[in-house]
């Protein structure tokens, strides 16, 4: 990808509607400057399939889990290679694979029924075969799909030499707790919804300013008031996550030598989730 791409961040979700809509910012990299443009918010996942259709040359973090653990692929006997069990869960349904995910735990004994990915145990994220709270494995399901069906290139698990359009997982609780350490910015009502919009302002401070240049290489470059406005007035902290998706990926178009925040040693076909707190191996 020559130059300098633009920058999309996603906040998936796997049943998304006019109150919970799936938002991407779109943004533009100019060095360590990543310049908001705007907010999108669909309402159907046919948006999303269209955004992948959308010509490159763009580069987008999405937060939602690209793979699954591979003991459990192997578990089910599903094909082994990411675009193989992919298609194969996904043709399952989303009925067909909490069937299957809880078949399996059944199966576990205490300790080892929510199955991690190396990235997930690194990132502190939710096993993918969490399907509630948050159901992470109905996004694998819904998103992952979607991915395997369109023709983006899909880091780690399915790169594509020739395509202009690349995708990346991200996992915004990771900027979060970097930039403004665990404290709740989303979710809350009443009197704790007034604390988190505090949080978030403070978050959307420190995107943009030194904490994320130190931690990131790179910061935001606030958009027109109307739009900061919209990312701390969000309650559900959906616009804000979708920004720091963007940011995510940004840095890892920046900082790893083109591969996009990938360590040189990893389990392709489980994915890989972009951000500087998960380690990246020496080539050996």
């Amino acid at each position: 990808m020559m130059g300098s791409p633009r920058v999309h961040g996603i906040d998936f979700t796997s049943a998304p509607g006019p109150r919970k809509p799936i938002v991407c910012a779109t943004c533009e990299l100019r060095g360590p400057r990543l310049r908001l443009v705007g907010l999108e918010r669909w309402s159907v996942l046919a948006d999303f399939e269209a955004f992948l259709s959308r010509p490159g040359p763009w580069l987008a973090g999405l937060d939602f889990p690209f793979g699954l653990p591979a003991a459990f692929v192997s578990a089910l006997a599903a094909p082994a290679d990411w675009q193989g069990y992919v298609e194969h869960f996904a043709a399952l349904g989303r009925q067909g694979f909490r069937t299957a995910v809880s078949d399996f735990k059944a199966g576990q004994p205490v300790g080892h029924k929510d199955l991690k990915r190396a990235a997930d145990r690194l990132a502190s994220a939710a096993s993918p075969l969490n399907v509630t709270r948050p159901p992470v494995g109905l996004m694998f399901i819904e998103g992952a799909g979607r991915l395997c069906r369109s023709g983006v290139s899909v880091w780690p698990c399915r790169p594509r030499a020739a395509a202009g359009t690349q995708v990346v997982e991200v996992y915004p609780a990771l900027a979060v707790r970097a930039l403004v350490g665990r404290r709740p910015y989303k979710g809350g009502r009443g009197i704790r919804a007034a604390g988190q919009t505090d949080v978030r302002r403070a978050l959307l401070g420190a995107l943009a300013g030194n904490a994320a240049l130190r931690h990131y290489g790179l910061r935001l470059a606030l958009p027109a008031a109307t739009l900061i406005d919209e990312l701390v007035g969000d309650r559900e902290g959906d616009g804000l996550d979708a920004v720091i998706c963007a940011l995510q990926a940004a840095w890892g178009y920046r900082s790893t030598g083109g591969r996009l925040g990938m360590p040189c040693a990893m389990r392709a076909s489980e994915g890989w989730i972009v951000d500087p707190a998960l380690p990246l191996p020496a080539r050996r």
